[in-house]
Order: structure tokens, then sequence, then C-alpha cells
């Protein structure tokens, strides 16, 4: 096989990997990140996060989609985005896009009450 032969190849090969989703050359990072809702913006379709990690704290905004799908994590049911409410617990699924932090999935924790008499 010759080089230019060999080159040839391997753009192919990375345009093909690149189509079908295989590579992202727009360097979308994802991640998973468990917090707490501060603030709920349902104009702008965004809420703020404090993200709990480790020992750091930080907070983060983040989008919500058409795409973006939300469940109790408790009993699987699927919720929509009036259901979110400021103090709740939630893992957060999202993606780096176009410079904003987008919610691909949300899971909300159930609150854990406090008994009757106890601390």
């Amino acid at each position: 096989m010759t080089r230019r032969t060999a080159i040839g190849s391997l753009l192919i090969l990375l345009l093909s990997a690149a189509s079908a989703g295989a590579i992202d050359f727009k360097g979308d990072e994802k991640g998973e990140h468990p917090g707490e809702i501060l603030a709920i913006d349902t104009n702008a379709k965004t809420f703020t996060v404090r993200i709990v990690k480790l020992e750091e704290k930080d907070t983060h905004v983040y989008a919500f989609t058409d795409k973006t799908t939300i469940k109790d994590k408790e009993t699987g049911k699927a919720l929509t985005f009036a259901d979110l409410s400021v103090g709740d617990k939630v893992i957060i699924t999202g993606r780096h896009k176009d410079g904003k932090r987008v919610a691909i999935e949300i899971v909300v924790k159930p609150e854990k009450k406090k008994e009757k008499g106890k601390s």
C-alpha cells in the first residue's frame, strides 16, 4: 500500500466514524453531576445547580431542551420542567455545547423526610 493510499484510507475511515457519531470533533464534554437546584428560569428554560463533587462545591447553569428527559429516581416516573423545584436534589447528565451546559437527563432524588421526634 502506498503512502497516498494509506492516507486516503485513513481520511475515509475518520470521516465515516465522524458521520456515524463515533468521533466528536466539537470536543463536547459529557458528565454526570449530583447537586441541588438553586434557581429556575422558566422563560430562559435554564436552571442553576449547586454541584457537589467530593469536597468541591460549584454552581452550574444548565439549559433545558426538548430532548432533555426528567425522571423521578424512586418511581422512574417521567417528569416535566414544570415539576422541578428549587431545593430538589438531582443528578444531572449534561454536555457542553456551543459554550453552554445543556442537560441531557435530570434524575430527581426523593426527599428524605425527617421522622417526628428525630433530628
